[in-house]
């Protein structure tokens, strides 16, 4: 079972003693108290603990692509190109890398997905 800190904390109210046994005994009082409405953890398959990393880099690519857009489109419209052929050119460069390997990114997310029934069936729900 995971069950978030503050949850505990809250459901014991203030108290005075913050050490480690003090917070082990308060733990433990909390668990046999909701033994009943607990379940216990399932961890999460091999394939949603890539899928969860594989949307992470993703996530973080598409926002990096965004900000070298936003740069490239503010810059061009100030300097003069000849002025920054090189900055232009780099940031161009990155735009199209950083667009390839979210490609890159998004073939193995499918590949995945496709492998794993499970995640499969529930992806056909969706869409």
């Amino acid at each position: 079972m995971i069950v978030p800190g503050l949850e505990i904390k809250q459901s014991i109210g203030m108290t005075r003693e913050k050490n480690d046994k003090g917070d082990a005994k308060r733990i433990a009082l909390y668990s046999y108290e909701k033994r009943d409405r607990l379940e216990p953890h399932v961890p999460s398959s091999e394939s949603t603990v890539k899928l969860k990393r594989l949307f992470s880099l993703r996530e973080r690519m598409v926002k990096q692509r965004a900000g070298y857009k936003m740069s490239l489109k503010e810059q061009s419209e100030i300097l003069s190109k000849t002025e920054n052929k090189l900055l232009l050119k780099v940031q161009k460069e990155l735009i199209k890398y950083l667009t390839k390997e979210i490609d890159i990114i998004e073939k193995e997310i499918k590949t995945i997905v496709t492998e794993d029934e499970g995640l499969k069936n529930q992806y056909e729900l969706i869409t």
